[in-house]
């Protein structure tokens, strides 16, 4: 006879959750050459006088990039101590941001 167990022996990836604190005072670097850097105090230095909140204490940041720019509101999805997803509420296109800068893979001396 056989068995009906369904169940999988491959080790499953866990969950990854918003750890807000993770987030603050330190860079974060995109693959497209953006970076981020989201100081405690709700200051945003990279763009000249920046400033950041939560909204409503969610998962939702209201950005203002330097005094008079338009408000972008950014939706953080998960963050590890290294690595933040996340994505500009106009777009919908997630990003994912390293605490250190992106650097492209070299293999048998092509770029991959």
């Amino acid at each position: 006879m056989s068995s009906c167990d369904n169940s999988s022996t491959e080790p499953q990836e866990e969950e990854k959750t918003l750890t807000k604190s993770q987030l603050l005072d330190k860079w974060w670097y995109g693959d497209s050459g953006g970076c981020h850097y989201f100081r405690s105090d709700g200051t945003c230095p990279e763009s000249g006088g920046g400033t950041w909140e939560w909204i409503n204490d969610s998962d939702s940041m209201s950005l203002i990039a330097y005094p008079g720019a338009p408000e972008r509101i950014w939706v953080f999805l998960w963050s590890t101590e290294n690595e933040v997803s996340c994505y500009p509420s106009c777009s919908g296109s997630i990003s994912t941001y390293f605490d250190t800068k992106w650097k492209p893979i070299v293999s048998f001396g092509f770029n991959l």
